[in-house]
């Protein structure tokens, strides 16, 4: 099980104000959150995280991706908005529960909350485990509970187990090794300068059309754009 649904939720605006520079809002709720319309539907409770997701705060969509989808998908992972109007907000979670068993009738017990980014596909919380699942694999979980869901989330393009560290220390020696055989070979004539770049993680999604399309710059290109800013009077 992960932490606090509180602390879960404000960690994953801290993450994101941070990654994208924007300033993002958490609303306390004042009252408590009824879930007796969830119990008389579907014949039992609503899990306690779940509660406490929809009951703690007023919040846009929490996204992102974990690690453990990227066998799978590329997408990203959309929760749902908690607009303070709990009637709607339990009415949303009733309604897209029904579609999934309606649409998978074995899975009664499962809860949708919530979608992959470009396909739509459901985002199942088993609420006798509380794992977290990918509609397209029901077989493997992506979290253990919801919070550890949320704190898991990260932002941009999951890099399928690769390690983009190694790739810029391998970019950011190549460029040093080449620059320094140039400065070689022209006797010390050749005036080169290595920059240390200053792109960020943001700006290289806006760079590949994040959210908007289904490129995805490979480590290397992204390697090679992001360790320096270089000129020389020869081109690579």
């Amino acid at each position: 099980m992960g932490g606090s649904m509180n602390d879960a939720v404000k960690g994953h605006y801290a993450r994101r104000s941070a990654y994208h520079n924007e300033i993002n809002a958490v609303i306390p709720k004042t009252r408590k959150f009824d879930t007796s319309a969830f119990r008389e539907h579907f014949g039992y409770e609503l899990p306690r995280e779940i509660a406490d997701y929809f009951g703690l705060s007023i919040h846009d969509h929490i996204y992102g991706w974990v690690q453990k989808m990227a066998k799978y998908t590329d997408e990203s992972i959309i929760l749902f908005s908690v607009t303070g109007d709990d009637g709607k907000d339990l009415d949303s979670l009733i309604e897209q529960t029904d579609m999934l068993i309606e649409d998978y009738p074995r899975l009664e017990g499962m809860i949708c909350i919530g979608w992959t980014g470009y396909s739509g596909s459901y985002i199942i919380y088993d609420s006798k485990s509380s794992k977290i699942y990918l509609e397209n694999c029901l077989s493997y979980p992506i979290a253990n509970s919801l919070t550890e869901l949320i704190d898991e989330m990260r932002f941009g393009y999951p890099q399928n187990g690769h390690d983009m560290e190694k790739e810029r220390a391998f970019m950011r020696s190549f460029f040093e090794r080449y620059y320094k055989k140039l400065w070689d070979r022209s006797g010390g004539r050749l005036t080169w300068e290595l920059i240390p770049a200053e792109i960020s993680s943001y700006e290289m999604d806006c760079l590949q059309g994040y959210e908007y399309t289904d490129f995805i710059m490979p480590d290397c290109i992204q390697a090679f754009l992001s360790v320096y800013h270089h000129s020389c009077d020869n081109p690579v």
